[in-house]
């Protein structure tokens, strides 16, 4: 049927997330690949950049990958 799924979660929804991988498991066949995908909000804009660390975004993003290898390790 499929070779590969792309699921976007909602990381400040745990349960929901949660929840997706669960009924996700119905449809999971062996040998496909499922892609796990969330969205890091941009905070680009000179007002806003200028009171955070330079490294904001890249913090955001290894926080965001360590949530969702979490949550597919325990799903």
């Amino acid at each position: 049927m499929y070779n590969k799924i792309l699921v976007a979660l909602d990381l400040q929804d745990t349960p929901g997330s949660e929840a997706t991988l669960q009924s996700l498991n119905e449809y999971i066949t062996p040998g496909m690949e499922v892609e796990l995908l969330s969205v890091v909000p941009d905070i680009q804009m000179p007002l806003v950049a200028s009171y955070l660390p330079e490294n904001i975004m890249q913090e955001a993003l290894d926080a965001m990958r360590a949530e969702l290898t979490q949550l597919a390790d325990t799903n």
